[in-house]
């Protein structure tokens, strides 16, 4: 692990694929919004590190580091079919915690 390099120490990047079934839905469309926050969007600190990982001295590249450090979002509209709402998602995970 280096100073501007903090991910070495973890796992390998694994996927983990999630169902989630919500049942007593009314019937009609929904917004679905997801959002994502990993290396490429919301990570204040990739994107410093991308900036050269130096101290910022003014208010300016502070507010380019804010502005890149934002998470992205994805929407889709999807049904409920026999009163139930389907979600599927897909999160590559690097770490995970045991219930404790």
């Amino acid at each position: 692990m280096t100073f501007t390099e903090r991910y070495t120490s973890f796992s390998p990047e694994q996927l983990l694929d999630v169902h989630l079934s919500i049942r007593d839905v009314e019937a009609g469309q929904y917004m679905v919004t997801e959002t994502v926050i990993n290396r490429a969007s919301g990570s204040a600190f990739d994107q410093w590190a991308a900036m050269g990982a130096v101290e910022l001295r003014d208010s300016a590249e502070l507010g380019v580091l804010a502005a890149r450090s934002v998470p992205s979002i994805n929407k889709y509209t999807t049904s409920a079919e026999d009163s139930v709402l389907r979600l599927d998602a897909i999160f590559a995970c690097k770490h995970t915690l045991k219930i404790h």
